[in-house]
């Protein structure tokens, strides 16, 4: 149904253009939303030879195909681009509202390309797309930038901001939403930095669409029973995603150790979830 595919959003930040076209059905149904997306388009539109930090560069955002909807676990975007890390395709993935709200405000992808005169920052308000003048952001944290751009936009806009690791194109640098959310991988912070964005912020008014609204709830609701009871969910509650995959990816020969020239690492008592809880652990939240 149009309404669950959402639209496209494109943006040129070297011209200024907005464009909004609808997704195309036939390429929701075959890639579904998220990595889908975000790793089709990269494959249709960076050409093989391309400086990840270059304007020519592009960025594709994509949240999951039920981001935004009452389906649990469900709210996670991708950020897919040519990573100035490896030089090849790669993509991280963050929680939070951001992604959800992005969703429900009509959007199943965000496709932007070339970079800003100066520091920028884009403001959606669920088909209103406007990009703004981040000056009084650039060398702000990501906890700092946050606080700025809710005091100024309102509480209800999720913020996903890079700091000064992605504005000096550290080839590391993430994306962090709302402070604590964090897509870490590839150095899609740096992508972004290239392309002088401080922040996307997003808010939104419209429910996510369901065709069969009572239906869709009781099969959530059967999908929570089975998991309630499930000791795997409860060690990741507990540990995290270190603490449980460590664990079996130890069993697998699967820990990169030394660029994965083995399979196992021998000091993995001293890092695991174990450790972290012992020595570090304050309090526990969703990722």
């Amino acid at each position: 149904m149009n309404p669950f595919i959402g639209n496209r959003l494109y943006i040129d930040l070297s011209s200024g253009e907005i464009r909004i076209e609808p997704q195309d059905p036939v390429f929701s149904r075959k890639f579904l939303g998220g990595r889908g997306f975000t790793s089709r388009l990269n494959y249709e539109l960076n050409p093989k030879e391309l400086d990840p930090l270059s304007p020519d560069n592009v960025l594709v955002i994509a949240p999951g195909a039920l981001s935004g909807s009452p389906a649990f676990s469900s709210a996670r975007f991708v950020v897919g681009t040519r990573s100035p890390l490896t030089g090849i395709f790669g993509d991280a993935n963050g929680g939070g509202f951001w992604g959800a709200y992005l969703r429900r405000a009509g959007f199943s992808t965000i496709i932007l390309r070339g970079k800003a005169d100066k520091p920028v920052y884009i403001r959606i308000d669920d088909q209103a797309v406007s990009i703004h003048d981040a000056s009084h952001l650039w060398g702000k944290d990501t906890h700092e930038t946050t606080d700025l751009l809710q005091a100024e936009l309102g509480k209800d806009f999720s913020v996903a901001a890079i700091g000064p690791a992605g504005e000096n194109l550290v080839r590391i640098a993430g994306i962090v939403v709302d402070k604590d959310h964090l897509a870490a991988r590839c150095g899609v912070g740096a992508v972004m930095g290239s392309k002088n964005l401080k922040a996307i912020a997003v808010r939104c008014t419209r429910p996510f669409p369901i065709a069969d609204r009572e239906r869709f709830l009781r099969n959530v609701a059967r999908l929570r029973e089975l998991e309630v009871d499930d000791a795997r969910l409860k060690d990741f509650s507990r540990r995290g995603t270190l603490g449980t995959l460590m664990d079996h990816h130890t069993i697998l020969g699967g820990t990169n150790t030394m660029n994965f020239q083995y399979g196992q690492f021998k000091g993995k008592e001293k890092i695991d979830g174990e450790a972290l809880i012992k020595q570090y652990l304050v309090k526990t939240t969703g990722c």
